[in-house]
């Protein structure tokens, strides 16, 4: 690195990254066109598809993903029922060649996590 380069940026998470420039593009009422590639996910893309964790072990489904105060986090159904659903960062996730994933966490980690619960009738 030559003395006039910039420090190297800290890794990012495109997934994540994604969703906050959208969500920042239309907080100013900015057009989003160009913001979401085949890189950086849509959020219909990971709504349904499968979370993959340690050793590429299935973990659970995304069931939902909410715009936070803190940031984004997907919500994940680790089984069939409602209380088997936890909320995650979008940070923590990657997206790597097409497969979400949370990288060295297995199934039993994530199921003990605090259980997510949505909030009012419904959802």
């Amino acid at each position: 690195m030559a003395a006039d380069d910039p420090p190297p940026s800290p890794a990012t998470n495109p997934a994540s990254d994604a969703l906050n420039r959208t969500a920042d593009a239309v907080a100013a009422r900015q057009p989003i066109s160009g913001l979401l590639t085949r890189e950086h996910p849509r959020v219909s893309q990971l709504i349904g598809g499968r979370l993959l964790g340690a050793g590429g072990a299935a973990l659970g489904d995304v069931l939902d993903v909410l715009l936070h105060e803190d940031g984004p986090l997907a919500i994940i159904q680790t089984g069939r029922s409602a209380s088997s659903l936890v909320a995650v960062p979008t940070a923590d996730l990657r997206w790597e060649n097409g497969r979400l994933m949370l990288p060295g966490v297995t199934a039993e980690a994530l199921r003990a996590r605090p259980p997510f619960q949505f909030a009012g009738p419904g959802r």
